[in-house]
């Protein structure tokens, strides 16, 4: 790895005395450090770790997540870019190799996003540079049109896949576009050659699915599932919101029909009931390992879909359980459901922020557990519930778990 770094060093010195220096896109440091790679010596199957990100550029880093209770400080916490606070640190991952990968999100009226690496999750602590960087017109990530994103990773396979909800009309000339939806696909996210200006390996066109941008990946058996917010695709049972099914997802390219879609009229059948969200779906989850899929939902209802692999069709009725959100973390009124995460002795992780416009207390971020998740129904009260102290002002955006 020492020969690694000291090679970089140099090709990148030599570029940059040739003032052809690259750089993160913002006039700071060049992307990457050259390429390096890094990686984790935690094991974080003994000692899991809680990652959540911000709307104020920074990770915060919870140990031993199966244990934590109230108002805990995080143990570590990254500012990603001390610079430029106001940029949205729409998801994170980590890789087989440790690595934190977090997908960095412009304000609007600029909207293009980046892909950070950094090299050793166990170890996130103050401020670091990251060992490299996705970005530029090639990636795609570039797009000023883009609203919504979400990110999945599927660790096995060393893919990351990127959600991109653009906007729904091209205000020059008031058109419709074709490409409002898309996943980009990026191999080798553990790779020296995952940076830079790189282009996806595929590109998945997907149409107009609506408001919400969630993906989730069953990394045990290849398939990646996609929130649609519409009903009007071509085949679609005419349900307002559905989820389409892609098999073989490391593989995909182009314009793919979903090999099978789970719609219910649990999902709700007009695209506003009760409220102006609805149920809208604003997180997936797939648990491979039960192959189970969680739709967490703007109401705090999620359903919970066992045997997700064989779902198909217009379902009669879908399991949910609907949180309780106690008074002590901010209460119903104060709770926004951004990220769901299952562990793997499938504990559920629940991520709410501040609702907007009720911003008072910046301290009411927090994440609801539940244990046994899979088994929950109905009105449910989390057995524990973590207060997030994340700096003021600084809402949560999402969340993972590295066991």
């Amino acid at each position: 790895m020492r020969t690694i770094r000291l090679l970089s060093f140099f090709t990148l010195a030599a570029c940059c005395l040739a003032m052809e220096c690259p750089t993160d896109g913002t006039g700071g440091l060049p992307i990457g450090g050259g390429g390096a790679v890094g990686g984790s010596d935690r094991d974080f199957s003994a000692m899991p770790r809680l990652f959540v990100t911000t709307d104020r550029s920074t990770v915060a880093a919870y140990d031993m997540p199966t244990t934590i209770d109230g108002a805990v400080a995080a143990d570590e916490t990254l500012d990603v870019d001390a610079t430029n606070i106001s940029r949205v640190l729409e998801d994170v991952a980590v890789n087989g190799i440790g690595n934190l990968i977090v997908l960095w999100k412009e304000a609007p009226p600029v909207n293009s996003s980046e892909i950070r690496v950094f090299s050793d999750a166990g170890a996130i602590d103050g401020q670091q540079t990251p060992v490299r960087v996705v970005a530029g017109s090639a990636t795609r990530l570039d797009r000023s049109d883009v609203l919504g994103v979400d990110i999945a990773l599927d660790a096995t396979r060393d893919i990351l896949y990127v959600s991109q909800r653009g906007d729904l009309n091209d205000y020059e000339t008031f058109e419709r576009r074709d490409d409002l939806r898309e996943v980009l696909i990026f191999a080798g996210t553990s790779q020296a050659g995952f940076n830079g200006n790189i282009a996806p390996t595929g590109i998945v066109r997907l149409g107009e699915l609506g408001p919400t941008s969630p993906i989730a990946i069953d990394t045990e058996r290849d398939i990646l599932y996609v929130v649609s917010g519409r009903g009007e695709r071509p085949g679609s049972a005419g349900r307002a919101r559905e989820i389409l099914v892609f098999e073989n997802a490391s593989t995909l390219n182009g314009m793919p029909t979903p090999d099978r879609v789970i719609a219910s009229a649990d999902f709700g059948d007009s695209l506003f009931t009760g409220s102006i969200r609805g149920t809208f779906i604003d997180a997936l989850f797939a648990d491979g390992a039960t192959d189970t899929l969680y739709a967490f939902t703007a109401t705090t209802r999620t359903f919970v879909l066992a045997n997700a692999s064989t779902l198909d069709g217009d379902l009669a009725s879908v399991p949910n359980l609907t949180l309780m959100v106690p008074e002590s973390t901010g209460g119903f009124d104060n709770y926004n459901p951004r990220d769901v995460h299952v562990d793997a002795n499938g504990t559920g992780y629940f991520l709410g922020s501040p609702v907007q416009g009720n911003n008072d207390d910046p301290q009411l971020s927090s994440i609801l557990i539940v244990n046994n998740v899979a088994a929950a129904s109905g009105s449910t009260m989390p057995d524990r519930a973590l207060d997030l102290d994340l700096g003021e002002f600084a809402n949560a955006e999402a969340l993972t778990i590295a066991d």
